[in-house]
C-alpha cells in the first residue's frame, strides 16, 4: 500500500471523564497568582477565556498577531514589574521558542496557558503538527509542564503552576484539552454580518482558476474548497497560520508554467506581513494570492464563542500594505463578480499578484475540518506534479 491509496486515520477517542472549568474560574486564578496581562492569538480552545478576559477589568487582554510577539511583550512587561499570561495553542508555543530560551537564560517567570498535547481530547489529526511543535518545545527547552487530565481541577492548577513559575523564575505551562474552558453562562450572542462569505470566494477560485494549483489556508475557506474537489489532488488543504502564501510562493516556483493561487485568510497573513515585501522583490509572475478579509479569525463559531478581530478588524489595510512593500498588481473585490473579474486578469497578466476579497460573512461548512487528511493531499500532489501520469487520490490515473 502506498501513501497514495492509504485510508484515513481513525479518529481520536472521545475523552472520557471531566476536564473543564468555567472561563471566570480561570481569570480568577490567573488573578490569585498576582497576573496583570495576557497576550493571546485566538485559537478554538481559549477562546471562551479571551472572551471573559475582554470584560473583565482585572486583566488587560492582548491580543497579538503572532504569538512570538507576545512572548517578546511578556518579558519586557516583566522587566517592568508587570505578570502575565501567555495564552496560545502549541504551534504558537513552537514559533515562540527562541523568545522561551532567552527567558529561561534571564530567569523570567511567566505562566503559559497552551493547548494540543496529543493526548487528552484531540479530535482533529490537521493538531498533530501543533502538538509536536509545542510539546516538542516544552520538552526541548526543559520547560516545567502538566498535561490536564479528566479529572483535573482546572483551576487549582493555575494557581500552582503560578505559584511555581514565581518561586522559580522560569517560564511554566499547563497544557489544555480542546473544550476545557467553558463559556459558562449567558449565550455568546451572534453577530450579523451581509456581504460576500468564505463560500463565495471558495467557489469563485474553483471556478475561475483554470489549471491553477491551489494552495488552501487555515479556517473555512479550505474545508469549502476540499468539499467539491474530494478526488482532486491539485487543492491542498493546509492548517498552519502564515504559512499559505509562503507555501504558494515555493510552489510557484517549482512550476513556473502552471497558475498557483493561494487562498489566505486576514489573520494568517498578518502573522506574517513581512512576507509581502519579499514577494514583491522575488515573487514569481505565475503567483495569485487571494487573502479573505473578513476582520476577524470567524472559525471560533464553530465552538459558539463570539468572532475574535484579526488586525484587519482594528483596521489594518492589507492592500495598502502590500502597495508600501513595492507590490504592483493589488486589487480589491467586495462581490462575487468584482472578484471574478479580478482572478480572470490574474490568471492571463504576469504578476505576483494580491487581490483582496472583502468577505465578511463566514458560513458554516458541512464538514468543519479538511475532508481529507493533509499527508495524503501533499505527497498526492507532489507525485502528480512530478510524475508523468497525474493520479487521483485514489491512485487512479486519469
Amino acid at each position: 500500500m502506498t501513501i497514495l491509496d492509504s485510508p484515513r486515520p481513525a479518529a481520536t477517542a472521545p475523552l472520557v471523564g471531566v476536564v473543564s472549568a468555567t472561563a471566570r474560574e480561570i481569570i480568577d486564578a490567573l488573578v490569585d497568582v498576582g497576573i496583570s496581562h495576557s497576550f493571546a492569538l485566538p485559537d478554538s480552545v481559549n477562546v471562551h477565556l479571551l472572551d471573559a478576559l475582554d470584560g473583565d477589568p482585572r486583566i488587560a487582554s492582548v491580543r497579538v498577531s503572532t504569538e512570538d510577539v507576545g512572548a517578546a511583550a511578556l518579558h519586557g512587561l516583566w522587566l517592568g514589574g508587570g505578570n502575565g499570561v501567555l495564552v496560545t495553542e502549541g504551534s504558537g508555543l513552537g514559533l515562540s521558542t527562541l523568545v522561551l530560551a532567552r527567558m529561561i537564560n534571564d530567569r523570567v517567570p511567566v505562566l503559559i496557558l497552551t493547548s494540543h498535547s496529543g493526548l487528552h481530547g484531540e479530535r482533529h489529526g490537521y493538531h498533530q503538527s501543533s502538538a509536536l511543535a509545542g510539546m516538542g518545545t516544552l520538552r526541548g527547552l526543559g520547560i516545567a509542564h502538566h498535561v490536564a487530565a479528566p479529572g483535573d481541577d482546572l483551576p487549582a492548577l493555575v494557581r500552582s503552576l503560578g505559584t511555581t513559575a514565581q518561586a522559580m523564575m522560569s517560564p511554566v505551562a499547563l497544557v489544555l484539552p480542546l473544550r476545557s474552558i467553558t463559556r459558562g453562562k449567558g449565550a455568546a450572542g451572534r453577530v450579523e454580518r451581509t456581504g460576500m462569505s468564505d463560500l463565495d470566494v471558495a467557489q469563485v477560485v474553483l471556478a475561475e482558476r483554470g489549471n491553477g494549483l491551489i494552495v488552501g489556508s487555515p479556517g473555512f475557506s479550505s474545508c469549502h474548497l476540499a468539499e467539491g474537489t474530494s478526488d482532486d489532488v491539485t487543492v491542498l488543504s493546509q492548517q498552519e497560520l502564515g504559512y499559505t502564501t509562503p507555501m504558494a510562493w515555493g510552489l510557484a516556483m517549482a512550476q513556473p508554467h502552471r497558475p498557483v493561487i493561494g487562498v489566505d485568510g486576514d489573520g494568517s497573513v498578518t502573522s506574517r506581513l513581512s512576507v509581502l515585501a519579499d514577494l514583491a522583490h522575488t515573487g514569481p509572475g505565475n503567483l495569485t494570492i487571494v487573502v479573505i478579509d473578513n476582520g476577524g479569525y470567524g472559525t471560533f463559531a464553530l465552538a459558539g464563542a463570539l468572532p475574535q478581530a484579526a488586525p484587519t478588524g482594528w483596521g489594518v489595510d492589507i492592500a495598502a500594505v502590500a502597495r508600501a512593500c513595492g507590490m504592483r498588481h493589488v486589487t480589491e473585490a467586495r462581490t462575487p463578480e468584482q472578484l471574478r473579474t479580478c482572478l480572470a486578469i490574474a490568471i492571463r497578466e504576469p504578476g505576483p499578484r494580491l487581490v483582496v476579497a472583502h468577505a465578511p460573512r463566514s458560513e458554516v461548512p458541512a464538514f468543519p475540518e479538511p475532508v481529507r487528511p493533509s499527508v495524503l493531499v501533499t505527497q498526492a500532489l507532489r507525485h502528480h506534479l512530478t510524475h508523468p501520469r497525474p493520479t487521483t487520490l485514489a491512485g487512479d490515473p486519469r
